[in-house]
């Protein structure tokens, strides 16, 4: 594996951490507000609490970045592949 597949590789991985994160941070306050609104409401109400919208709109972010980020560096790849092709063609 050359060292550019190996940094876009790394990349991929990155992103994917920071769209897990991200996802998991909306189900976290998603999942607190229907438990803290369900505590806190009258039987029969179906009242939530609002999410933080700084936490909201941060993690929406992060999910963008992270869609951006694999999509820069899956393109990286197809590059490298496309180089690689030519090269070999070129030698032949």
């Amino acid at each position: 594996m050359t060292v550019i597949i190996s940094q876009a590789v790394s990349g991929l991985q990155d992103a994917q951490k920071q769209l897990r994160t991200a996802s998991q941070n909306i189900q976290k306050n998603i999942t607190g507000s229907l438990n803290e609104g369900a505590a806190q409401t009258p039987a029969g109400t179906s009242e939530l609490r609002e999410i933080p919208d700084r936490a909201l709109v941060e993690d929406i972010v992060d999910i963008k970045q992270a869609e951006i980020s694999f999509k820069a560096n899956a393109h990286v790849i197809e590059t490298e592949r496309e180089i690689i092709g030519t090269l070999l063609d070129i030698t032949e």
